[in-house]
């Protein structure tokens, strides 16, 4: 007979210890220096020193050679410096390993375009559009590229794209409206430029540079990844045995298998439970001590039971238990505060004999269905759940 001795184990109080004093495993200290010069290099991009920022990524770079995301800073940062061959080499070097890093075909795209590489630019552009087509700046760039090479129809579909994405960006809709006077539609070209004189008007400040216009996610410094370590020692904890304070004198009478439910939902795990020699009873909790709570059902003579099934089966937000066992199963309702009433004869399940058991809505009515496995053949057998505790076999 399985006592319920071993749901001593589901609620053990965990005692922990040492929860203070164990220290972190330390980086080593290359790691630590690649996250000072990736970190040094993203402050000095954002204040707009290219040079230092360059020299720190490639040292960055250098200490970890197969960090990707240092030669993709030292690609944006070669960029912002005005060194668009620089930019190229580390952003193939990117490309290299990752064949899905958009932000290294973009980079590339623009020091192609730098660089006055029109077909090359265009080919970028358009990997790294197709890896991620909502960046307004890629299909900008993309048009310009177009522009450069004169495919009028190709560049003002970029440029569309670009002001669909970003309204508000003044280039954008200034380049638009070129194409479309060279495309011959007029109207359309004059509401472009009176968007970009309109939005200028907003704007106050210094005109827009090569490498303002190339600013965009792809642009952003990429900053170092630093996983937390694990405790050096661990968390040392020990299990208490709190069988006896939990269900007192009378845990030996209890065994398996057994239901864990919500009653009331109070949110307090309690147990419905095999009592030994008498039948199934519920165990109320109060603060992790255990009682008894109303009448015991009678089990079955010798039966032996294999899986206690807790879910509400009729939708009316309480939890209803089965028990399905060899030689027999029973199905129970529960309603407020605990009270539980046998519905087997009426379930149709009474002559239910099987080792497992599972509650699935298969045909996604809402209702919970019984499959099970049956003692004798180990067959599986689907019981539908016909509302009201009413299961009908459907196996066939």
């Amino acid at each position: 007979m399985r006592r319920l001795r071993f749901i001593g184990a589901i609620i053990f109080a965990l005692s922990w210890v040492c929860l203070s004093g164990c220290s972190r495993n330390s980086t080593s200290p290359e790691m630590d220096e690649f996250s000072r010069l990736m970190n040094s290099g993203k402050t000095y991009y954002e204040q707009g020193d290219a040079i230092k920022a360059l020299g720190a990524f490639q040292a960055a770079a250098t200490l970890q050679p197969t960090a990707t995301d240092a030669y993709l800073n030292l690609a944006n940062a070669a960029l912002l410096a005005g060194q668009p061959l620089e930019a190229l080499t580390a952003a193939a070097l990117v490309i290299e390993r990752d064949s899905n890093a958009a932000a290294a075909y973009y980079v590339a795209g623009c020091a192609h375009l730098r660089l006055n590489h029109l077909l090359e630019a265009v080919q970028s552009f358009q990997l790294s559009k197709d890896l991620n087509s909502d960046v307004a700046a890629t299909c900008f760039q993309l048009g310009l590229a177009h522009f450069s090479l004169k495919h009028w129809e190709e560049a003002a579909k970029e440029f569309q794209s670009a002001v669909e994405l970003e309204p508000e960006h003044p280039s954008a809709h200034y380049n638009f409206g070129q194409v479309l006077i060279r495309l011959g539609r007029t109207a359309e070209s004059q509401k472009e430029l009176d968007t970009h004189r309109d939005l200028l008007a907003k704007r106050a400040g210094q005109p827009p540079t090569v490498s303002g216009l190339e600013r965009s996610i792809h642009t952003a410094i990429l900053a170092p990844f630093k996983l937390e370590q694990p405790r050096k020692n661990g968390l040392p904890i020990h299990f208490v045995n709190t069988t006896a304070q939990a269900f007192g004198s009378a845990a030996t009478q209890y065994k398996a298998p057994i239901g864990i439910m919500d009653i009331n939902q109070r949110g307090a795990n309690d147990l419905f439970v095999l009592e030994e020699g008498q039948g199934f009873r519920l165990l109320l909790n109060t603060n992790g001590v255990f009682t008894a709570s109303g009448r015991v059902s009678p089990a079955l003579t010798n039966a032996q039971y294999h899986k206690c099934l807790v879910a509400d089966l009729q939708n009316d937000r309480f939890e209803d238990v089965i028990v399905v066992g060899a030689q027999g199963s029973h199905v129970f309702k529960f309603a407020t505060n605990g009270l539980f009433t046998e519905v087997t004869a009426y379930s149709r399940l009474k002559n239910l004999a099987a080792t497992d058991a599972a509650l699935v809505d298969l045909d996604f009515s809402g209702k919970l269905d019984l499959l099970t496995v049956t003692a004798r053949t180990n067959d599986l057998r689907l019981f539908r759940n016909l509302g009201n505790f009413l299961f009908k076999d459907i196996t066939a």
